[in-house]
């Protein structure tokens, strides 16, 4: 999605807000967690497909970019896309460098859309890991509530090093009882517990950073929201259809 769609988009959702969520744009986080973080926004992004960008002391190179092929479209639709990021700075010893790929295949028939293939989404760091540094999904409905809600759901887990991150997408605003149907930011936890997030309700992604976390713990979930920013997520584009 370029630049362009992406506040048309935060601005349409915006205006169904009350005047101060649409002062402050921001996703909604636990009440516990705003006291353990501080907000670092990840200046350079700018809604772009490639670059450079700086996180506070931070900084490295991004790359995404989202494709969508179609038969009797929209009968039969599939989003593909890559993305890549570096990362440098403080705490890490050596240059962090990933790739990532998603993939997802819809169906339409008449006002009924399913996926049969459901967003699926992983980021490996370059030099062999053996393990993927990140996995995304979107999870089965478990029940029918959750069937009818009109709404992109993310789950999934990071992992540097001996660090293990969750990851829920977040679908509301602070301060408004609004959901929106796309991922506006994702929620970071650590054994159950939420120590970070990323926010995506910008064209600059910001991640909210643990300050009295290890430093190993404030590393991973860096790297985690670095991963979770550069996806173009075929739920935000499919609002420019």
């Amino acid at each position: 999605m370029s630049w362009r769609c992406r506040i048309l988009v935060a601005c349409a959702s915006l205006a169904v807000l009350p005047l101060a969520a649409q002062r402050a744009a921001r996703m909604a986080l636990p009440a516990d967690l705003e006291a353990r973080v501080e907000r670092v926004s990840a200046d350079g992004f700018g809604g772009r497909n490639e670059g450079t960008y700086t996180l506070g002391e931070h900084s490295g190179e991004f790359t995404r970019i989202e494709s969508r092929w179609a038969i009797a479209d929209p009968l039969v639709a599939q989003n593909r896309g890559r993305s890549s990021f570096t990362l440098s700075g403080p705490g890490f010893d050596a240059l962090v460098a990933a790739s990532c790929e998603m993939s997802r295949t819809s169906v339409a028939v008449g006002v009924v859309t399913f996926d049969p293939d459901k967003m699926t989404y992983q980021c490996t760091l370059d030099g062999g890991a053996e393990s993927p540094l990140l996995v995304l999904g979107e999870p089965k409905p478990a029940n029918l509530r959750e069937r009818m809600v009109a709404r992109s759901d993310r789950r999934g887990e990071a992992k540097l090093d001996d660090i293990t991150v969750g990851v829920r997408s977040v679908h509301n605003y602070a301060g408004s009882r609004f959901q929106a149907p796309m991922p506006v930011g994702y929620l970071l936890e650590v054994e159950g517990r939420a120590v970070g997030a990323v926010e995506l309700t910008d064209v600059d992604p910001a991640v909210y950073l643990p300050t009295a976390e290890p430093a190993a713990v404030r590393s991973a979930v860096m790297v985690a929201a670095l991963a979770l920013a550069v996806l173009r997520d075929p739920a935000t584009s499919a609002l420019e259809d």
